[in-house]
């Protein structure tokens, strides 16, 4: 292979690591965190976890060049305050409310009129119900719900847009999230992770829009074959699941370039996997039970992939 080729295959899986990591930006986001608020020097990213306030700092008012705003693990805090802060912080686009005992959403929102980064992970007595409200009036593009006892979304989360990802991982969502998730058109990333889901639902095939998808430590054994109406689904995360066998619905998806497998009980390649044409360009099958015999046949079928492994399998003795 050309330097050239390398280089572009490697710039490849740089891009999807990136694109995988999305929703961790607000946590990285906008170089040094300052745990504290300083007038002498300018802060674009300050993170006031578990420090137990009860109101803002009032020299917090004054850090106008403040992008980023962490206030996790603060329960006893009065989010009357929040309100002065998103008028006196002109270029706020990014708030963490994570595990703080919310039951509703803080009504102050509204007035961070330029937010587009929010997350309300860990708060699950939190109501959503009626949240569009307040919620359409932000520019938002990412939204963290993750770990709030979820049973379903509130419908009139459509409302929203312009949102890009969306991450729901933790909950205890089923079919019905995906019919009410394909009419958001913007929707790029999806992290349904840790939702104890038994089956992926027919339903899937409305998330036509998808590029990225997180379906990691469920208990998916099997794929609909509606995954072919996912036209822009790009990247599929299936590790941590039960399936026995790569799936065959892999190779329907027209745009999937990218499937990961690690930690399932693979044993076997479906054989319509093996005979169709596809557009996969990578697959990873660490921690699977695929024989020696199994393993070198994988690597000859995945040779010419640019992202390839299957390390670390509960190998099957030759008998």
């Amino acid at each position: 292979m050309t330097q050239g080729g390398i280089s572009a295959r490697l710039a490849a899986v740089v891009c999807l690591c990136l694109c995988s990591a999305a929703c961790e930006t607000f946590k990285t986001r906008f170089s040094q965190t300052y745990t504290s608020t300083d007038n002498s020097r300018k802060i674009y990213r300050l993170d006031l976890s578990g420090d137990n306030l009860i109101t803002l700092p009032d020299n917090l008012y004054s850090q106008t060049n403040l992008r980023v705003l962490i206030l996790d693990n603060n329960p006893q805090l009065d989010f009357a305050s929040l309100r002065r802060a998103c008028a006196a912080l002109p270029h706020l686009n990014t708030l963490s409310l994570q595990n703080n005992r919310l039951t509703k959403l803080p009504g102050a929102l509204s007035a961070c009129r330029h937010l587009t980064h929010l997350s309300l992970a860990e708060n699950p007595q939190i109501e959503l119900a009626g949240s569009h409200t307040l919620l359409q009036q932000l520019p938002l593009v990412f939204l963290n719900l993750s770990g709030n006892n979820l049973g379903e979304l509130p419908g009139d989360i459509t409302s929203l847009q312009q949102l890009r990802d969306l991450r729901l991982s933790r909950n205890r969502l089923g079919a019905g999230v995906f019919k009410t998730l394909g009419r958001l058109p913007q929707l790029y990333s999806l992290w349904l992770d840790h939702n104890q889901m038994a089956e992926l639902p027919p339903e899937a095939g409305h998330l036509a829009q998808i590029r990225y998808l997180f379906l990691d430590h469920n208990q998916l054994s099997r794929l609909p074959t509606e995954i072919q109406q996912m036209q822009r689904l790009r990247v599929i995360h299936l590790n941590h699941n039960q399936f026995t066998e790569i799936p065959a619905e892999l190779t329907t998806a027209p745009s999937l370039t990218v499937a990961f497998m690690a930690s399932n009980r693979i044993t076997s390649f479906n054989k319509r996997f093996l005979q169709a044409r596809h557009r996969l360009q990578g697959i990873v099958l660490d921690n699977n039970r695929l024989s020696q015999t199994q393993q070198k046949q994988a690597a000859e079928l995945f040779s010419g992939y640019f992202l390839f492994s299957a390390d670390n399998q509960q190998t099957v003795p030759k008998g």
